[in-house]
This record gives structure tokens, C-alpha cells and sequence, in this order.
């Protein structure tokens, strides 16, 4: 083999592993924001959610204890159908959420492949935007229902 071709393939594995270790980096900085992103959906669940789920079941407790026409027995009876769904809704982003932190400790333990991280990063980034949306919308469903609850009887 030729000393230029040596140098080349030398030069060549030299730079391939810089540019791997360059992506990687880039990709530890991605996996560091989307942890920030993380945090933000999380207390958002924690903080906003929940905390109107919960008025909104007190609220409706005391609405259900003084409502007697059929109508309004009915509206009630969707309302906890309704908080039924979103409990359930909460206790699966709960556990994805879970699910997430474990993913973080994976991708940046080095063990994945640039591929492997990049498709892990978009997969955790979808989910918590598919969250916020279903965040957004079961806050305006707490907001209805507790304009409904203003006109029971």
C-alpha cells in the first residue's frame, strides 16, 4: 500500500470519529433541552392540570349534592363520565412521562447510536407535544363544564 493511501485512511478514521463524537455532542445538547422541555410539560401537567381537575371534582361534588332536575342529573352524569376519560388520560402521561426520565438516562449513558439517539429524541418530542395538546384541551373541558355547572339546577 502507498504511504499517501495510509495517511489517507489514517486522516480518514481520524475525521470519522471527530465528526461521530461532534454529533454525538450536538445530540447530548438536544437531549439537554429536551429535558428543559420535559420539565416545562411536567409542571404544566402538575401545576395547571391537575390542580383544576381537582377544583373542578370539589366543584362538582357540590353541584351533584344540590342538582334535582333531570336534565342537570344528566349533564352531571357526563361530567364524571368526562373526568373519568381525563383521569385516565393523566395517568397515562404520568407513566410516559416516567417512561421518558428512564430514556434520558439511556441516551445519555452513550450506549445508542447517533440514529438510535436521533429517533429517540423526535419519538420523546412528539409525545410531549401530542400531551400539551391534550393538556390544552382538557383544560377547556374543565372550563366548560364549570360554566355548566353555573347553570344547573
Amino acid at each position: 500500500m502507498k504511504k499517501s493511501m495510509v495517511v489517507g485512511l489514517v486522516l480518514a478514521m481520524v475525521l470519522g470519529v471527530s465528526c461521530k463524537d461532534a454529533k454525538k455532542e450536538a445530540l447530548l445538547a438536544e437531549v439537554a433541552k429536551l429535558e428543559a422541555e420535559h420539565k416545562a410539560v411536567s409542571d404544566e401537567h402538575h401545576s395547571q392540570l391537575h390542580a383544576g381537575h381537582d377544583a373542578l371534582k370539589a366543584d362538582h361534588d357540590k353541584v351533584k349534592a344540590t342538582v334535582k332536575s333531570k336534565e342537570g342529573k344528566a349533564t352531571i352524569e357526563a361530567h364524571e363520565k368526562l373526568m373519568a376519560q381525563h383521569e385516565e388520560l393523566m395517568s397515562q402521561h404520568m407513566k410516559m412521562m416516567d417512561e421518558h426520565e428512564a430514556a434520558f438516562a439511556k441516551l445519555k449513558d452513550g450506549s445508542m447510536s447517533t440514529a438510535d439517539m436521533e429517533k429517540e429524541i423526535a419519538r420523546i418530542r412528539s409525545e410531549h407535544e401530542k400531551m400539551t395538546q391534550e393538556h390544552k384541551a382538557m383544560i377547556e373541558e374543565h372550563k366548560k363544564m364549570e360554566e355548566e355547572h353555573k347553570t344547573l339546577k
